[in-house]
């Protein structure tokens, strides 16, 4: 596959009508800047609100897609599977997030290996014009990228384990989870490409302790280098204090007979 014929950029984006006017205000103005970005070739809004129900669409590029739910990753990866035409990079991103110019070019560099997918770590606007990474930023991923080649193996059941709702706490990393569990390269090349996150308003549309995702997650650290795997951290959030004797991490679905279980 020749990999230098991916240049457009697919971007799916969550997309809601706040109930506050300074972050509803500052959602479009995210909105619009990405139109503008010439390497975005189109734009799916997921939306489960009236958002632009009664509006005309402020861009051509734009296509709106209705649920009467949350949307989810689930439903990102399928309207994508459903979307393909060509060679594209598929990329899923918050709301707030503002792309910079060149970023299909710097993606690329990093999606050259198969069943990659890359989680990228946000750069808070401090100010007007100066950006600052995030702190933690193995935490919090708001954009996610792959290949519509890579887009194509992703199946059914892998679907469903993505059944999770966007803007719900550990949902990112959640989904990181499910990847790194079927053996795909994750890569959080945030040290190397920023994106910008619009968040003056300082509004939040969820609860801290919201218990909707539970169980195993998967941190995802900033890769060393161009398309290097990142470092990957688990973590197993429980509602219950009761401490099991112990947890272990088996091969065995993947090996001969005789493969190790590593205990953690």
């Amino acid at each position: 596959m020749d990999f230098d014929n991916y240049k457009e950029v697919i971007l799916t984006i969550p997309f809601y009508t706040p109930d506050n006017k300074l972050r509803c205000k500052e959602l479009m103005s995210v909105l619009k800047k990405n139109i503008n970005k010439s390497f975005i070739k189109k734009i799916i809004l997921l939306i489960d609100d009236d958002t632009f129900k009664d509006e005309k669409l402020i861009s051509s590029k734009i296509e709106i897609i209705r649920f009467n739910k949350r949307p989810t990753y689930a439903d990102w990866i399928r309207e994508s599977k459903n979307k393909i035409t060509q060679n594209e990079y598929h990329v899923m991103a918050n709301a707030d997030i503002e792309f910079k110019d060149h970023f299909e070019d710097l993606i690329s560099e990093e999606l050259v290996n198969k069943k990659s997918l890359l989680l990228i770590s946000r750069y808070d606007l401090i100010g007007n014009k100066k950006v600052k990474l995030i702190e933690n930023p193995y935490y919090s991923q708001d954009v996610f990228c792959l290949k519509s080649e890579d887009l194509k193996k992703i199946n059914e059941s892998h679907i469903s384990s993505l059944n999770l709702p966007f803007g719900t706490p550990r949902c990112e990393n959640k989904m990181a989870y499910e990847f790194w569990l079927r053996d795909w390269i994750l890569i959080n090349p945030c040290m190397r490409i920023k994106t910008i996150h619009h968040q003056k308003s300082g509004f939040r549309n969820y609860e801290e302790k919201d218990k909707t995702i539970i169980g195993n997650v998967a941190f995802v650290f900033p890769s060393d280098g161009i398309a290097l795997e990142s470092k990957v951290s688990l973590m197993l959030f429980t509602l219950t204090n009761r401490v099991p004797i112990s947890i272990q991490i088996s091969n065995w679905l993947i090996k001969d007979k005789g493969s190790k279980i590593r205990k953690t």
